[in-house]
């Protein structure tokens, strides 16, 4: 009842509410005004196939903090595979890459009553290490964004493994070159290394 009277309240402030598939298909509180970002369970055709407008955000795809770390070459997906109608693409609005800072904030889920021991990166939370978890953050966001950006924008199923990987080189050159810390080619970053090496410790 109060999701729905949320979502009903948003019409009389002209605003369009954006929901989890949660709200579709396991509370049911969506109507059709409701944008429905599909993230675990659901892919954004099941949301269309109600009527509905949908975001595909797959953690299988598209999280990028999820562990293992997802490749690029599985973030490089076409999300509007299936989609058989225009009526179907014309509700698939798009995608969304996701970064989540549950590896960083010291209680699980930013709740400290769950009881939980602290994240790998907890002691990156506190402001005095900024750049390093900076650091650590952009080199886990970039370059797979990238992959993530060209799959929404214009993925081409005929692009070979070679081809997708030189141009996706070539675009982690550019946000080098822009200044933008990313993880650099041929190596892997996650939360407490980047290429092997680990981000500074306070002792």
């Amino acid at each position: 009842a109060l999701e729905e009277s949320l979502f009903n309240s948003t019409g009389d402030l002209v605003k369009t509410p954006v929901a989890f598939e949660e709200a579709l298909f396991e509370t049911k509180s969506a109507n059709s005004s409701v944008i429905i970002q599909t993230w675990e369970h659901y892919t954004a055709l099941d949301a269309v196939k109600w009527g509905v407008r949908a975001i595909e955000n797959s953690k299988y795809h598209f999280y990028l903090n999820l562990e293992p770390l997802i490749d690029a070459k599985n973030v490089w997906t076409d999300i509007a595979a299936n989609f058989s109608t225009d009526q179907e693409r014309s509700l698939l609005l798009g995608g969304e890459m996701s970064f989540w800072t549950d590896n960083y904030c010291p209680v699980a889920q930013c709740q400290p009553n769950l009881n939980k021991p602290k994240p790998k990166g907890w002691w990156m939370y506190d402001t005095k290490h900024d750049q390093v978890f900076g650091e650590s953050a952009s080199n886990i966001i970039w370059p797979r964004s990238v992959a993530g950006a060209g799959s929404f924008w214009n993925y081409v199923a005929s692009l070979s493994s070679d081809e997708f990987l030189a141009r996706y080189h070539a675009q982690n050159g550019r946000l080098a070159a822009r200044g933008i810390t990313s993880c650099p080619e041929n190596c892997v970053c996650d939360v407490l290394t980047k290429c092997g090496k680990p981000y500074p410790h306070p002792e």
